[in-house]
């Protein structure tokens, strides 16, 4: 039995975060994610990326040029995938009215999986009758590579690259995953020896 690679919905948050950008980008390249994005998502991800670099050097414009170029790179992984949410009206309540957005995303591509930090804004009860779930990027990156671990070097290669092109190398994979919160990625990498 061929491997169908899920079609999953990425929030804003998840795309904002470097390093959760990245895992969903490699896996995305090892043919393991086919991600999902809408206009507004990127928009969402746009104006908030310079806000995750609150600690960085760069000037202003340093991080606006940063969060377009990311932009780029991310469409660059989901041309096929990229679209625009059609927003029926919803008789929905989630906890923050204004994702309703990505949950339309969901119900229109369609998709059984929102990968999002904010599993509280998407509620189990308000996602099951559309048969829609959300998960972290820990979760889902973790439930993917287990099911399929002949893509966990792959993945591990694609992560690597990408991290050391985002960081001009100098960063240990591991920790660094560790450290953002992203350990069961890290403890699933560390047990492969990657």
């Amino acid at each position: 039995m061929s491997f169908e690679p899920p079609i999953a919905v990425l929030d804003a948050c998840v795309l904002a975060g470097t390093w959760r950008r990245l895992v969903v980008m490699a896996l995305a390249k090892q043919g393991a994610l086919r991600p999902v994005v809408s206009d507004r998502i990127l928009f969402e991800t746009r104006r908030a990326i310079p806000k995750t670099l609150s600690n960085s050097s760069m000037t202003d414009g340093e991080k606006i040029d940063y969060a377009e170029a990311t932009i780029a790179g991310i469409k660059g992984l989901v041309p096929d995938q990229f679209c625009a949410a059609n927003l029926p009206q919803m008789n929905i309540s989630l906890p923050d009215q204004n994702d309703l957005h990505v949950l339309a995303l969901a119900i229109d591509r369609p998709t059984s999986l929102i990968v999002t930090e904010n599993t509280r804004d998407f509620p189990k009860k308000a996602l099951a009758p559309f048969g829609i779930h959300a998960v972290t990027t820990d979760r889902f990156a973790v439930d993917i590579l287990e099911s399929q671990p002949e893509f966990v070097q792959g993945f591990s290669v694609h992560l690597q690259e990408m991290a050391d092109t985002e960081f001009s190398g100098g960063k240990d994979l591991i920790s660094e995953l560790k450290r953002v919160g992203l350990k069961r990625v890290s403890r699933l990498l560390s047990s492969y020896g990657t």
